[in-house]
């Protein structure tokens, strides 16, 4: 009961830890909403001044001097640019494909370990109810089997003491001439009876090396019920480290897929700048050399000018914190992997000391089946011992009787020859008393 009360405020720790995860779990997800409606305030922000700058560009394009020369220079720069950005996307996208693979198969992973988790729980309550009813049911095989045992100890010291006093009576109560002519068969009653004494003497004193066993096989059986919960014990601790590492891997992929849908919307971001920027080129490809030429000296067009190559920088450095966090990205599965490989050795050294203490279960079970084999033996022997008892009983029992009828026996014959003494003393006295007489008379 009292490891029963241990496994269960356990189960309410573990419980109050799930509620605290659950907690963090709600604050992350709470974080996350922020985050994504702050995301949402930016990316309005930043279409907001893309169109500010597609409306500025537009209007510059509309009112630009450039010369065809510089417009071309223009457009070269615009489309190396694109063809970098082009490239970069091209390259993110596989990267981008494989990371959501790895997110669905960590995902999957995850499942797998919290059922394994739950097929572990279940064996080892198992394992624990199959335990304590084994150590009950010895418990109570011992206590009967001492039980027995003393109650066969007290009857044969009462059958010894009961043969001591009537060999005692006996020996005080014949008489010389009885002990003369009933010696013998006497003496071959209390030979008997002495050798079946010694017989449930030595059966009892077995019965008692039997007990000693049975206390000594049942002190190793509660030593080894002791190691063994103290395994369990430790193998339930290192099931909570495991547990709690599993934990920290799903929030690590909970964050690791919140970066990717940030990574994902900053692709899509990308994507709309490089179109913006392609727009452009193409508007720039058609504009008028005149037009380029006849406001190329105004100063809202170089404001303009500075604007877009502010938008620029934006979008160089945003490509660059989007690659960053692209490797922040991959280490961090790197190191979610790194932990669910020592998770699955966790878990390959916890089935590997169930086994063990399968095999140890086993163990017990056939020393128990060996217990109830000696208790079988031991309950034949009692058996035996009160046949024999009973029997000895009967024996003392009909020998009483004859001594009996040998005592009444011997008083009748002591009284006849009394009463024979008696008639010869006084025939010897009458015969005397005659001789006497005939002699005075001669």
């Amino acid at each position: 009961m009292e490891q029963l009360q241990l496994l269960q405020q356990r189960l309410q720790r573990i419980e109050q830890e799930h509620e605290l995860c659950d907690a963090k779990q709600s604050e992350l997800t709470m974080a996350s909403d922020q985050a994504e409606k702050l995301v949402q305030k930016l990316q309005q922000q930043l279409d907001d001044t893309t169109l500010q700058v597609t409306v500025s560009l537009e209007n510059a394009l509309k009112a630009t001097h450039y010369d065809k020369m510089s417009s071309a220079n223009s457009v070269a720069n615009l489309e190396a640019h694109v063809k970098v950005l082009t490239t970069e996307l091209n390259q993110l996208k596989p990267k981008h494909a494989a990371v959501c693979q790895q997110l669905a198969d960590e995902s999957s992973n995850g499942k797998h370990w919290t059922k394994q988790r739950q097929a572990l729980e279940t064996e080892l309550a198992t394992l624990q109810s199959k335990v304590l009813w084994l150590v009950a049911d010895r418990d109570r095989v011992v206590r009967t089997l001492q039980t027995n045992l003393d109650s066969a100890t007290l009857e044969c010291q009462a059958v010894a003491r009961q043969l001591h006093q009537q060999s005692l009576a006996n020996e005080s109560q014949r008489s010389i001439d009885v002990q003369a002519q009933h010696a013998s068969v006497h003496s071959e009653e209390r030979v008997m009876l002495r050798r079946d004494n010694d017989a449930l003497q030595v059966r009892v004193r077995r019965l008692e090396l039997l007990r000693n066993e049975l206390d000594v096989a049942l002190r190793d059986a509660q030593a080894q019920g002791t190691s063994w919960k103290h395994q369990v014990d430790h193998l339930q601790d290192q099931m909570t480290e495991t547990l709690h590492d599993l934990a920290k891997a799903n929030a690590q992929l909970n964050q690791v897929k919140m970066e990717v849908v940030h990574l994902q919307q900053d692709k899509t971001q990308l994507e709309t700048q490089v179109a913006d920027s392609r727009r452009e080129i193409e508007k720039l490809a058609h504009m008028a050399p005149h037009e380029a030429t006849a406001k190329l000296q105004e100063s809202k067009w170089q404001k303009r000018v500075t604007e877009a190559v502010l938008s620029k920088q934006l979008v160089e450095t945003q490509l660059s914190a989007a690659v960053a966090a692209k490797a922040g990205l991959e280490q961090r599965l790197a190191q979610a992997e790194t932990k669910l490989r020592s998770a699955d050795d966790r878990a390959i050294e916890i089935n590997t000391k169930v086994s063990s203490l399968e095999s140890e279960l086993a163990n017990v079970q056939s020393e128990l089946a060996s217990t109830k084999q000696s208790k079988l033996y031991f309950e034949a022997e009692y058996e035996a011992a009160m046949l024999a008892w009973t029997d000895q009983s009967k024996a003392f029992q009909t020998a009483q009787h004859d001594l009996d009828a040998a005592d009444g026996a011997q008083r009748e014959s002591a009284r006849q020859i009394h009463d024979l003494q008696a008639a010869l003393t006084a025939s010897q006295t009458k015969c005397m008393y005659i001789c006497v007489r005939n002699k005075v008379t001669r």
